[in-house]
């Protein structure tokens, strides 16, 4: 799954450390709420916040306004900014509404401005510095942005805010130290725990794709049910420019290797039972779930949300195909071109072609995803399965589904639930009556609760 990327021109201590609080803001006025990134400086005026690492500031002021344009070039004014050459404009809709960003350049620095207008009033981010340091700080500038919660942002109706806190972690092995969000239940515990593997792409850890949050509904909707959850910023998001130059990368580089540090970390964690772990994969991360199980069988079991059955190559041409059916102008756009790009190298791959001649030198992680199946791994581990799928998905279908069930289901490890109204982020959004189209993402949606309760209840049922 293609994420998207909210600010254009960004890409995408010791490990194990123990949950750091983050330092949390409410407006005077009540009208919103953030949360400041791990280890970033705050500092509050009469007219605007101040967030700010050694490299990166950011400022955020909130006025009267009439249209977003106005309102960007009085936040100039303000700050006394000369922004430079305006190189793009785009809209960036999130869970908290939809923001129009602008990205000035003059010569290696960049300044871009985030503006939303609610009511008659603006709220309006400017971010200021070397290219460099504000792509390397993309991470935490897209969980400042999507942390924002204006009075009246909708939240899932089975998200109990006083049964849980949420705070900062960092785990992992240098140079891929990884940062993220444990939600943990109120209580003394120790509670069973989950950590979310996310799908294909440079994820964050709210597997933020538009207006919709899937890990972050995930995490906080089982941490009201008493399941501590840990979710994380991918690899691919926090390291993008070192990984495209590794020829060894493969997809247990991408996914195996980092969910088995996330579970290390929450052995060590106050109020975890560590014999009561599980693991939550999403689509590619379903795919490697069963092989992060055979890694550590000390895992209590897996939760498989829909898995590909097949080679990843049969589901790329599957989609394509279906996406030049329901929408053959998707097929100009950029990330359509890029999977058109991808699913031609490896028809040649199936012609006779070298993996290295088709893709290039770093032919490794192609080889190794495309040659991962997911359902015979699973056939040799033993901790217990429970198989979910969307019955409108149309990037992983229901033929997986079926093999998933034609091959393990007289398996007693093995739970399957299907839903015929859920996509591929187990939502309802845009025609029930057919299966999910790409356009269905940008509807601002919520994981289905009958997702979080069936989730749970299995937990529970196997501790």
């Amino acid at each position: 799954m293609i994420t998207l990327k909210i600010i254009g021109l960004l890409l995408g201590f010791c490990a194990l450390s123990p949950a750091a609080a983050q330092e949390q803001f409410k407006a005077a006025d009540g009208a919103y709420s953030l949360t400041v990134p791990l280890g970033w400086r705050l500092d509050v005026s009469d007219t605007s916040l101040e967030i700010s690492n050694d490299e990166v500031r950011i400022s955020l002021l909130s006025f009267p306004a009439e249209s977003a344009d106005a309102a960007t070039a009085t936040a100039f004014e303000r700050l006394n900014i000369n922004p430079g050459t305006l190189v793009s404009a785009v809209d960036a809709p999130l869970p908290n509404g939809t923001w129009k960003q602008h990205i000035y350049a003059e010569g290696t620095r960049l300044t871009i401005a985030i503006t939303q207008l609610r009511a008659s009033k603006a709220y309006v981010m400017i971010i200021v510095g070397e290219g460099t340091d504000v792509q390397a700080a993309n991470p935490q500038l897209l969980q400042l942005l999507t942390s924002i919660a204006f009075a009246e942002t909708p939240t899932p109706t089975y998200v109990d805010a006083g049964a849980f806190e949420e705070g900062a972690v960092s785990f992992g092995a240098e140079p891929f130290i990884l940062s993220g969000a444990l939600s943990m239940p109120v209580g003394a515990g120790p509670f069973p725990a989950l950590v979310i593997v996310h799908g294909s792409g440079p994820q964050n850890r709210d597997g933020l794709l538009g207006p919709l949050t899937i890990y972050r509904d995930l995490a906080q909707g089982l941490a009201s049910r008493g399941i501590a959850v840990l979710r994380y910023d991918k690899r691919t998001l926090t390291y993008g420019a070192e990984i495209t130059i590794d020829e060894t990368f493969t997809i247990d580089s991408e996914s195996t290797d980092d969910a088995l540090q996330a579970v290390s970390f929450l052995r060590q964690q106050d109020g975890i039972d560590s014999a009561r772990i599980f693991v939550l994969g999403h689509s590619q991360g379903a795919m490697v779930t069963p092989r992060i199980l055979a890694r550590d069988d000390a895992i209590a079991g897996g939760i498989l949300l829909a898995a590909p059955a097949r080679p990843f190559s049969a589901l790329l041409n599957e989609q394509l195909a279906y996406i030049a059916e329901v929408n053959p102008s998707a097929l100009e756009s950029p990330t359509v071109k890029y999977l058109q790009d991808l699913a031609d190298r490896y028809n040649q791959v199936a012609a006779g072609a070298s993996y290295e001649d088709a893709f290039g030198q770093f032919a490794t992680y192609t080889q190794s995803i495309e040659r991962l199946d997911a359902v015979a791994e699973a056939r040799d581990i033993s901790a217990p399965l429970l198989i979910m799928q969307g019955e409108r998905d149309y990037q992983v279908t229901m033929a997986d589904f079926a093999r998933w069930h034609d091959e393990l289901g007289a398996d007693e490890r093995m739970t399957f639930r299907s839903y015929p109204e859920l996509n591929h982020l187990f939502m309802a959004s845009g025609d029930l009556s057919r299966l999910s189209i790409p356009q269905d993402y940008e509807l601002p949606a919520f994981v289905d609760a009958r997702v979080i309760i069936d989730i749970a209840d299995w937990i529970k049922a196997h501790i």
